[in-house]
């Protein structure tokens, strides 16, 4: 019995200290609980899923065009200069290349199961990152240093052999720490005095590990641990540049100070003191950005970036959304667009605004132009044109399709713009008024589409008009009345972006990979030929200035092409292909930004097929 009891306790004492390694091993153990910003990793990163998106985008292609283009390059190198440079480019590309392949589950010796922390130990940015095999990094970085025939200066740190390299005013860092990279800036006239600490070989005494800031955030914004979580708190930014406490933040805006002359380096300490409070008041006002991942797997990866707002000013810019068309429509539209918002609404808070910086203008001089811009802001709230543009909530455009001529001008084309509005009805009667050709034309909400006079298109393409109970849209070229509603529908139910734009993986490759191929292969051409159109034009610049020829060998050598035309053919496919990869992967990417109560919230989805 009493050997069960040792035995039992023994394991406790194992587990104890390997729940105290894990947490000391922890990367947030290493951040300052007050640091202004942060973007970290929760928990590691699934290979998995790092492998899935590489290859669902061409890691490897991604490389087999960087070793087209180098060599493409080394083909038309003209001096040694050129070649020494590729030498360069070359190791860059074999060293960092792994970080874009599938195959590779620990490029440069990084961990497979990646962790970063980039956050600031005050002002001053650190960025650590997870290795699985040090050794395996050091390798990488001496060969990279070997190539560029330059190494960086090497110093002792707390009995660390690290990289040190100073940059006029900064010493930049990059220091392997057992199973850790780190990176950093520090400013070269506190160097040594602060530099273990923002290297992390001596621990805060209070980290963001002993904290709940991460998983507080986490659970509010329902962010994915592995997805990464970020935020910059604008008090704390604020503070450390108008009231710095620390050695390295002092220093580091000595060094701004330093660079300001005349009367913008001097203030007296009234003004100064009136322009931190009200800088701070204005912070306070948006306290807080977030960003993070909201969901994260082999299929999909969607983002979230939250501009924090003061609770009572996030629920009145929540107040001017407003219903807009598209909401239901399938994502399957080469591009679309659309914004709008609540003119009456929105005229009425901006008047808000302006009267409270009018009725109370700010004091700093370096804020006083703000009053003015108030001023003109609360003027040119004209009531008659808000109302007027009560009526007009929004617009959306969804583009099916484009076809281009051979100078890539439009010929033809698929698509639906709608107008969001509470009154179409209203809308439909005032364009009625002011074009003559629709005089004739009945529209009738839910009613059928009405085909619209040819003489008001750009194009010589087919449109029809047609009528909801919330907005007006045209559907262009060969479009059926399902797909034209899909797109004219307002759908009530919240929330209701202000601004939304996506596009298709068809849009990369059925309609940008031809385009870009053309304009890539044309633009290295005449990029690098001296076209004969231009050669008057080119030599009467040059006669501007006889400094400027020498000899009529400099204009025959400007007119050498730099490279073929068949290498040029033959890298524009190399990307291309890399383009319609990538289009063939995704299914779509979509970005809308949204008031809620929260604050100005930036969501962005990404669909793979």
């Amino acid at each position: 019995m009493r050997a069960l009891l040792l035995a039992g306790a023994v394991a406790l004492g194992l587990t104890a200290c390997s729940r105290d390694e894990a947490a000391a091993d922890n990367l947030l153990a290493y951040v300052p609980a007050d640091t202004p910003y942060a973007v970290v990793s929760a928990e590691p990163l699934d290979p998995a899923l790092r492998r899935a998106w590489l290859e669902a985008f061409g890691g490897e292609q991604m490389l087999q065009t960087m070793s087209e283009f180098l060599a493409m390059a080394g083909r038309n190198a003209k001096d040694a200069e050129a070649e020494r440079n590729l030498e360069i480019a070359r190791s860059l590309v074999a060293e960092l290349g792994p970080l874009v392949d599938p195959n590779v589950a620990s490029p440069l010796g990084l961990a497979s199961r990646q962790e970063i922390a980039f956050y600031g130990h005050g002002l001053l940015p650190v960025l650590r990152m997870r290795l699985d095999d040090p050794a395996a990094f050091e390798a990488a970085v001496a060969r990279i240093e070997a190539a560029a025939g330059h190494s960086m200066d090497r110093a002792d740190v707390a009995g660390h052999n690290v990289r040190r390299q100073v940059l006029d005013e900064m010493v930049a860092y990059l220091a392997v720490l057992d199973s850790q990279v780190v990176m950093a800036l520090t400013p070269a006239s506190v160097d040594e005095q602060i530099r273990e600490a923002v290297l992390g070989l001596q621990r805060p005494a209070h980290s963001l590990a002993q904290t709940t800031t991460v998983s507080d955030l986490i659970a509010k914004y329902q962010l994915v641990p592995m997805g990464g979580v970020g935020y910059l708190d604008t008090q704390r930014i604020l503070s450390s540049v108008l009231a710095p406490q620390s050695v390295g933040d002092k220093a580091l805006l000595d060094m701004a100070d330093d660079e300001d002359d005349g009367d913008d380096a001097v203030q007296d300490d009234a003004n100064e003191a009136t322009c931190k409070a009200e800088a701070s008041a204005m912070a306070a006002q948006f306290p807080r950005i977030v960003v993070g991942g909201t969901r994260l797997d082999a299929k999909r990866m969607d983002s979230l970036s939250v501009i924090e707002l003061q609770p009572e000013w996030a629920s009145q810019w929540a107040a001017i959304a407003s219903p807009q068309p598209g909401a239901s429509t399938p994502k399957d539209a080469l591009v679309w667009f659309g914004f709008g918002m609540d003119p009456i609404k929105t005229g009425t808070l901006l008047g808000k605004i302006a009267d409270r910086v009018i009725a109370n203008p700010y004091q700093c001089e370096q804020l006083t132009d703000l009053n003015e811009g108030m001023r003109k802001l609360k003027e040119s709230l004209n009531p008659m044109a808000i109302g007027m543009a009560a009526n007009f909530h929004g617009v959306y455009f969804s583009l099916d399709s484009l076809e281009l001529n051979d100078e890539h001008q439009p010929e033809s084309g698929t698509g639906v713009l709608a107008l969001s509005s509470p009154a179409p009805a209203a809308v439909w009667s005032f364009a009625q008024a002011q074009v003559e050709s629709l005089r004739e034309l009945s529209l009738q909400s839910g009613g059928e589409s009405v085909t619209l006079p040819q003489e008001l298109l750009p194009l010589p393409l087919p449109a029809r008009l047609l009528m909801t109970d919330r907005s007006i849209a045209v559907a262009v070229g060969e479009v059926d009345d399902a797909r034209a509603m899909s797109v004219a529908g307002v759908t009530q139910e919240g929330p209701h972006p202000i601004l939304r734009y996506g596009e298709s993986g068809r849009f990369y490759s059925e309609f940008y990979a031809d385009l870009f191929e053309n304009g890539m292969r044309d633009g290295m051409l005449k990029g690098q030929l001296n076209v004969d159109d231009d050669e008057d034009e080119y030599a009467d610049e040059y006669a501007e200035d006889d400094s400027d020829v020498e000899e009529e060998g400099d204009m025959e050598e400007v007119a050498e092409p730099a490279i073929s035309e068949a290498d040029a053919e033959a890298f524009a496919a190399q990307v291309t292909g890399l383009m319609r990869r990538f289009g063939e992967a995704l299914e779509y990417s979509e970005v809308r930004v949204i008031l809620t109560e929260r604050g100005i919230e930036f969501q962005q989805d990404m669909h793979l097929r």
